[in-house]
């Protein structure tokens, strides 16, 4: 059993007790494994778009400033965003990515990463 002391931020450590002190690593293949199955994803290649939607996760393809994000709106909907200009398989990467952000618990009401979308400024 992995010691949360090694980890300082107070989210990993979270991460850590909520996977019974499993190390972060383990914890976030165990959520790749069961986001998989759940989306009946078995062999390659990998449909990330269906991931996100048994996730509820909704996706909106624009002109960023960024590759990509995930956050929940005011009503608690997820919404990822990804940038129009990045290639199709930039954009499976980035969505890859940022699904992995909701593996963190309380992950819809933590913000302090998130940019208020009408000034662009870090919340934290």
């Amino acid at each position: 059993m992995i010691s949360t002391e090694i980890w300082r931020d107070p989210l990993v450590q979270r991460f850590i007790r909520k996977n019974g002190g499993k190390s972060p690593e383990f914890a976030i293949e165990k959520y790749v494994q069961e986001c998989l199955a759940e989306a009946r994803q078995d062999r390659l290649a990998i449909d990330v778009e269906l991931i996100a939607s048994v996730l509820g996760v909704k996706r909106r393809i624009a002109e960023y400033s960024f590759a990509g994000r995930i956050y929940a709106d005011p009503s608690g909907q997820l919404v990822m965003d990804l940038n129009v200009g990045d290639s199709e398989p930039r954009r499976r990467f980035t969505c890859a990515h940022e699904l992995i952000h909701t593996a963190f618990p309380g992950f819809k009401r933590e913000t302090r990463y998130r940019l208020d979308q009408s000034t662009g400024i870090n919340q934290s």
